[in-house]
């Protein structure tokens, strides 16, 4: 989009042709409303708008979006796009349209500044500047149609948008709106849109809402709105959607929500509510979408929920939920793709039925600390999941059908701190690293990331309301010695965590193949041989950590090579023999290389014998012969294998990261750290 859209003129021939069908895309109307008026009144309207016209900038590269046209292409004005000014000052001559009954002045784009984060895809590159959204409110009493998304207005709602009586549609989602929103502006006559998402500056309270209101979509999305939803909420009954996530409401939710039986969408994420889920949720049979997860519902799971069989999304995730729930009654959800259950208190029954056929096709399944006893079988068949979350569960070694999941498009595989028996901890000190699966891994073979677009997450849901709900990943690591929380992960960034582990034997030479690979941490595991020079061919490798195992041998004098190593830790083996000098070696400290008695040189104040000082290592004709250089090609993104003594494997996409704070890998899921589990006797 991302141009002017002024709709739905009541003159008649207004401007003749150079106006005609002024129709907007975002919406299912477009069509000039014919009225007669006084010829001298659409005379200066007519000369007003031309005016607003030539305030314009026509430019071909104004819209992102490949559908998009000017709408002034019906103006004689040729070109593939326009823009409105940066700013429209009160005084605009906009506001002279006093007959104007729709405007959309969502989605222009002016100087393309750094996009902002209180509202998706909002540029803030238009401005309503010196009370021009209250001049607009008082001007345009007409209005039938008002759109205003990601247009910076930073002011109150003013008291008069109450006034307009014929208003249908307001969606203000993005305007850094501040203060009390009006409450007569719930209780219009005709409104059947209110949205105002995405100002979280914005205050306000539910009034009680009168018989038969209109209201069809209510989105209050991260905003302040605070207090108890009203008993009269049952009121709204053609209502569609409702969004409360991330306000602060908080109380009980009324009974009277149970005959709003037009609900298809409905959301209380991130609230504060502490009861149970009333039964009364298995009368919405129409819902799609429903999104309870981080409140602080608690009780069991009612049996009704289970009779929203049209529900695509459900999260539950992050409450105080209890009791036994049933995995083979979700499955019988036949549309569901996304199903968040982790974070709870109860158990979870994996078997499932045997028509797996049937089985509903999942993108997103969360189930982490569900206290799962096993991996549940229908997840073999399941060949569209981008994220599957089972960590803090399953006693019990990894099946091999697991690695085979969902080939292609698995992006997150989240398996922490699983735990296998005791009677099976013996065998996993044996266990190799899994150099079989590095096949598998392409993405990290890459250098020219350019090619990773593929990889970006695809998790999103184009539910019956069309809205698009993404799924981003966020993880916590030490990167170059340093604890970074990665609350949305940039794809340039590739990895490989398998630290804390109990893994034995050689570092695979298979490993050199994923030449992408920036991070690379073996650390804390049980690893011995020798440090394979062909780590050498991981030419953009920027850490290293392989402290704390039982490696033996020199250091390679290969490593000297990688140049862009800024952090490397071999502590605590059984190294000997002169550290590699020069270059990046020359940056490293002690720390590097304590606990190895055997080691000699620079940093260390132990000396070499002169006659091997400053000499490189010298590599048996083993090493040398496992250091051959590979042509092989593999690769995953980001793999981690942490905490705990069973395998554990995950796979990080998604786009930006900020850094906080640390743990090798403890993934926040959505918000919201898991709760590990400690069984009371």
């Amino acid at each position: 989009m991302k141009v002017l859209e002024i709709l739905k003129y009541r003159h008649k021939n207004f401007i003749k042709s150079q106006v005609r069908d002024l129709a907007y895309a975002a919406a299912p109307v477009g069509r000039l409303i014919h009225h007669n008026q006084p010829a001298g009144c659409w005379d200066f309207e007519r000369s007003a708008l031309l005016q607003f016209k030539e305030s314009f900038i026509i430019k071909k590269s104004a819209s992102g979006f490949p559908g998009a046209y000017p709408k002034v292409r019906s103006w004689n004005v040729a070109a593939a796009s326009f823009m409105v000014p940066s700013t429209i000052h009160s005084n605009s001559t906009l506001f002279h349209l006093r007959h104007l009954t729709s405007l959309n002045l969502y989605d222009n784009d002016l100087q393309f500044l750094e996009q902002s984060e209180t509202f998706p895809g909002s540029n803030y590159n238009l401005e309503l500047q010196n009370q021009s959204l209250k001049r607009l409110a008082e001007n345009l009493v007409h209005l039938k149609y008002l759109n205003l998304d990601a247009v910076n207005v930073s002011s109150t709602v003013p008291q008069s948008l109450a006034n307009f009586s014929s208003l249908t549609y307001l969606s203000l989602r993005g305007c850094d709106l501040h203060g009390e929103f009006p409450i007569e502006i719930f209780l219009l006559p005709n409104l059947q849109i209110l949205r105002v998402s995405f100002n979280q500056r914005l205050t306000g309270r539910l009034p009680e809402l009168p018989i038969n209101s209109p209201i069809e979509s209510l989105i209050l999305l991260l905003t302040s709105f605070y207090g108890e939803l009203p008993k009269s909420i049952g009121n709204l009954k053609s209502l569609s959607h409702f969004d409360v996530g991330g306000c602060n409401f908080s109380g009980p939710i009324p009974s009277s929500m149970a005959n709003l039986t037009q609900l298809t969408s409905l959301s209380f994420h991130l609230n504060h509510f502490s009861v149970r889920i009333p039964s009364w949720i298995g009368n919405l049979t129409r819902l799609t979408y429903l999104d309870f997860g981080e409140n602080e519902f608690w009780g069991p799971v009612p049996q009704s929920l289970y009779n929203l069989v049209n529900l695509e999304i459900l999260d539950l995730n992050g409450n105080n939920l209890n009791g036994t729930v049933s995995l083979k009654q979700f499955l019988q959800m036949r549309g569901l793709q996304y199903l968040q259950l982790s974070g709870n208190d109860f158990w979870m029954l994996s078997t499932t039925p045997k028509n797996v056929s049937a089985d509903p096709q999942f993108k997103v399944l969360s189930m982490g600390s569900c206290n799962l006893s096993e991996f549940p079988e229908f997840l073999a068949h399941q060949n569209k999941l981008v994220n599957l979350d089972l960590s803090v569960n399953i006693d019990g070694l990894i099946p091999n059908w697991l690695w085979g999941l969902s080939p292609n498009i698995l992006e997150v595989l989240y398996l922490d701190w699983t735990t296998p028996p005791s009677d099976l901890q013996s065998e996993l000190y044996n266990c190799p690293l899994p150099s079989q699966y590095f096949q598998r891994w392409k993405a990290m073979k890459v250098v020219d990331f350019s090619e990773l677009k593929y990889l970006q997450a695809d998790a999103s849901f184009k539910v019956h309301f069309n809205w698009t709900i993404s799924v981003s990943y966020s993880m916590t690591m030490t990167n170059k010695g340093i604890e970074t929380e990665y609350e949305k992960i940039q794809e340039f960034l590739v990895a490989i965590d398998v630290s804390s582990n109990q893994f034995e034997g050689r570092i695979p030479e298979d490993i050199q193949i994923l030449k992408g690979l920036q991070l690379l941490n073996l650390s804390n595991n049980f690893l011995s041989g020798p440090i394979p020079p062909s780590l050498a061919n991981l030419s953009n490798l920027e850490s290293l950590d392989l402290s704390q195992n039982n490696l033996s041998g020199k250091i390679p004098q290969e490593l000297a090579r990688l140049s862009f190593l800024a952090f490397l830790n071999v502590s605590y083996n059984h190294l000997i023999g002169p550290i590699p000098q020069g270059k990046q070696f020359a940056t490293f400290d002690n720390n590097s290389f304590g606990g190895n008695p055997g080691l000699c040189g620079k940093p260390l104040s132990k000396k070499c014998h002169s006659e091997a000082a400053g000499a490189p290592p010298h590599l048996s004709s083993k090493e040398d012969e496992d250091g051959g250089d590979s042509l092989f090609e593999f690769g995953w993104k980001i793999v981690a294998l942490g905490y705990g003594v069973g395998l554990v494997l995950g796979l990080i996409l998604g786009y930006s990261f900020n850094p906080r704070k640390h743990k090798w890998f403890v993934k926040y899921f959505w918000g919201k750290p898991l709760r590990r589990r400690t069984q009371s006797n």
